[in-house]
């Protein structure tokens, strides 16, 4: 593996007598995408949460390493505000006289430049996430967490979100962490795909990011049985 970049050892997580998460233990290297699968209430988006320092474990540490990195989420829920227009929703919260020069970088960015002026209810679901994508990326994050942001798209948009995010990764050298029930997915979008059961990590598998339709396939079966074979 390259330098870590992130490492979590040991965590565990508890609501009130719920253990959700329990000595989960891996790392996240530099420029790696890396996805999280697992069944419904598995405790992903848990584990994203506490990433992005959103809550404490119960216990174990999370250690980043060099400098406190900037860190940026994108939802299935877009987030983003009706009443604002597409600039307005990238650029209000920014006190810098440069936020909105940095707003128009973004949104050409995802492709949405001629879409500055307008509002959310004229926008399709694809261009939505466009929107919520550029939002996330005017901090200048280093690290991107993605709770299910592709789940409510309909599977040609989808595949073309998945191109976007993959290439913006690379090109802007972002390490992300994507939560997914879509074996596929992971397999297509990510470095390494880590299963989680019963609320840890004991199986991992290399994606295939970058290869063709067999290798996604090959690797989303091997996930699809691990995850299937040792639920039920």
């Amino acid at each position: 593996m390259a330098n870590p970049f992130l490492t979590l050892r040991n965590i565990d997580k508890q609501y009130n007598n719920e253990q959700v998460l329990r000595d989960i233990d891996f790392e996240i290297a530099e420029d790696e995408f890396v996805a999280i699968v697992g069944m419904s209430g598995g405790g992903k988006s848990t584990l994203l949460r506490i990433i992005a320092g959103l809550e404490e474990p119960s216990s174990g540490t999370i250690k980043f390493h060099e400098h406190e990195p900037v860190v940026r989420f994108m939802f299935q829920d877009d987030r983003i505000l009706p009443w604002m227009s597409v600039l307005e929703n990238l650029s209000f919260k920014s006190r810098d006289p440069k936020s909105k020069t940095r707003a128009v970088e973004m949104l050409n960015l995802v492709g949405l430049s001629e879409f500055a002026d307008y509002y959310p209810s004229a926008l399709s679901g694809g261009q939505r996430q466009r929107v919520a994508l550029a939002r996330a990326l005017m901090a200048r994050p280093q690290l991107l967490l993605l709770d299910e942001p592709l789940g409510a798209l309909d599977a040609l948009t989808r595949r073309k979100m998945q191109q976007l995010i993959m290439q913006i990764c690379h090109e802007q050298h972002l390490m992300a962490v994507l939560v997914t029930h879509d074996v596929d997915e992971a397999a297509r979008m990510a470095d390494r795909v880590i299963v989680i059961r019963n609320g840890t990590n004991r199986f991992e598998e290399v994606g295939a990011k970058g290869r063709d339709a067999a290798a996604v396939s090959e690797v989303s079966d091997k996930l699809f049985d691990e995850i299937v074979n040792t639920a039920y």
